[in-house]
């Protein structure tokens, strides 16, 4: 079993409330976890995506560091269920600064066709304001298109689809907007945050951490 060591509970804790508040938004997401050396890199389904390559996918990213460098071999990359992460937070409790990883991998579309560290060129900036606006609508269309009635699971999927699809002036899905806001990673006082595309992928560069998505 591998272990990861952090240099204090705050670090312990920063991945425990990513992974809370990913599971607020999908309790099934997936969490791949990436350390090299001692460095804890944090790729967390917000939005699943569809299909082979993911189409839809918005996945927060964010480095955390540790204290030693992943137990026994040095490096780590496994995808697990946020299920099994919450599990052990819980039982670890709020002091804790060690995490056994969890042994079982999960599949998840988005970690196989995620965009690679390089290759990203610059496409301006989007205000906070702009994506906390999309997210809530978002958030708020949704729940008026499910409730007060029954609505079939195709149903609803699509109706998701459509409302994270959109873009937010122009360059950036709602879907982007939606996951930055869901983990905490943008704020209504932070600075015009920076865009950038590689592909079909679109990148959201935060004080707090990054969003990845596939329109």
């Amino acid at each position: 079993m591998t272990d990861l060591r952090f240099p204090d509970t705050q670090g312990y804790a920063d991945l425990a409330t990513l992974v809370r508040r990913a599971r607020q938004a999908d309790p099934e997401a997936a969490v791949r976890l990436q350390a090299v050396d001692r460095v804890l890199r944090v790729w967390i389904g917000v939005l699943p995506g569809h299909g082979l390559f993911a189409d839809g996918a918005a996945i927060g990213v964010r480095g955390i560091e540790l204290a030693a460098p992943a137990h026994p071999e040095g490096s780590l990359d496994i995808v697990c269920a946020s299920g099994a992460l919450a599990d052990r937070f819980a039982r670890d409790g709020a002091a804790a600064t060690t995490l056994s990883v969890p042994p079982a991998s999960v599949y998840a579309a988005w970690s196989g066709s995620r965009p690679g560290v390089g290759g990203w060129t610059s496409a301006g900036t989007v205000t906070p304001g702009r994506l906390l606006v999309a997210a809530r609508d978002g958030i708020a269309e949704i729940a008026e298109g499910v409730g007060g009635r029954s609505a079939g699971a195709v149903a609803v999927e699509e109706l998701r689809r459509r409302v994270w699809g959109r873009a937010v002036d122009g360059e950036v899905p709602a879907g982007a907007a939606f996951a930055a806001y869901v983990l905490g990673f943008v704020r209504e006082d932070d600075p015009p945050v920076a865009v950038f595309r590689a592909g079909r992928w679109v990148r959201l560069g935060t004080r707090l951490g990054h969003v990845v998505a596939r329109p």
